[in-house]
């Protein structure tokens, strides 16, 4: 995976446009990785209005980025906690516990929680 800018003043928008553009990506490349229109590409990219948790999740593996990336300086709303809910439900046992020990070192390592 390759190293990502941490850009904490860039809209969400502004990091799928840039992380595309890193990935020699055009609007209609993405569109089909995420089977969405283009248009659709440029609204995500155009407008200040976050995306769906669920529509992040597709971006973060469409552009091999860790939705950490996108999500800095944003905060999760009760619908988009209710997506990832959901998501973990669906895991395997070996998957969810996986994912309870990535959140773990994420909350211990939280510079907020210092």
């Amino acid at each position: 995976m390759t190293k990502q800018p941490w850009n904490k003043n860039k809209s969400i928008g502004q990091k799928i446009k840039s992380r595309r553009e890193q990935l020699d990506l055009t609007q209609s490349d993405l569109a089909r990785r995420l089977k969405i229109q283009q248009q659709r590409v440029r609204e995500l990219e155009d407008t200040s209005k976050r995306p769906s948790a669920e529509m992040l999740l597709r971006i973060s593996d469409a552009l091999d980025t860790p939705m950490l990336y996108f999500l800095t300086d944003c905060e999760l709303n009760n619908a988009d906690e209710e997506v990832l809910l959901v998501k973990f439900r669906k895991l395997t046992p070996d998957r969810k516990k996986l994912a309870i020990e990535i959140i773990k070192l994420m909350a211990e390592h939280d510079p907020q929680n210092s």
